[in-house]
């Protein structure tokens, strides 16, 4: 049987995640090589009101998906491989052996402001449930502009998509779908428009402060 350990994308950061980490020796080190890297305590950053920021959010689940790694294979459970969504990659290759987890706190931590800096307000995602790629492209194309653009950003499944964009377009863009017959369509918790072409300066930025860093 072959082990898989997957880590999730910014959505799934929740309050109090830091501390709710196991009492044990691997998740205490992770906490402090964290903040060691940054110059703080990160358990300062997972209140409610704090994780309304991607800046404090993306460095959350890098934290809590080391730290919940390191502790099962202290238990002796080794991964055949990882898997991961978005923000998610960071914690894998951590795990995976290829990117040292100081690195990659520091640049997690600067993904997150340059998002954050990019758009900091007006703009996220949202899932459409139950509505084809072809038939939300459509609405999508109806829908968008350069003052308010709205882009397919996820495909997960056959009907389930995701766009990022604005948030006077993704309503509009709603508000479409579900006449058309989408089952559901909801706000993600996530407040900048990941997975498109809006992040396409930030991108670049990152990948700067990964050449620096090697």
């Amino acid at each position: 049987m072959s082990v898989i350990f997957t880590f999730p994308g910014q959505g799934a950061q929740r309050a109090g995640m830091l501390h709710a980490l196991p009492a044990h020796a691997e998740a205490a080190r992770t906490l402090e090589e964290a903040s060691d890297a940054l110059g703080y305590d990160v358990r300062t950053i997972d209140d409610t009101a704090t994780l309304r920021s991607t800046v404090a959010v993306q460095p959350c689940l890098l934290i809590a998906g080391v730290a919940q790694a390191r502790v099962i294979q202290a238990r002796g459970h080794e991964p055949d491989m990882v898997a991961r969504l978005s923000i998610g990659a960071y914690p894998a290759a951590v795990i995976a052996g290829a990117l040292p987890y100081a690195d990659a706190v520091r640049l997690v931590a600067l993904r997150g402001q340059l998002m954050e800096h990019a758009y900091p307000r007006g703009y996220g995602m949202t899932a459409i449930i139950s509505m084809t790629q072809r038939a939300l492209e459509r609405l999508i194309a109806r829908v968008s502009s350069n003052a308010d653009p709205v882009f397919l950003a996820n495909i997960n499944a056959e009907t389930q998509m995701v766009v990022a964009g604005s948030d006077a377009s993704m309503s509009r863009l709603a508000a479409l779908a579900s006449e058309r017959g989408a089952q559901r369509c909801e706000r993600l918790d996530v407040a900048v428009p990941s997975h498109c072409a809006l992040l396409d300066a930030p991108a670049a930025a990152l990948a700067d402060a990964f050449a620096t860093s090697r």
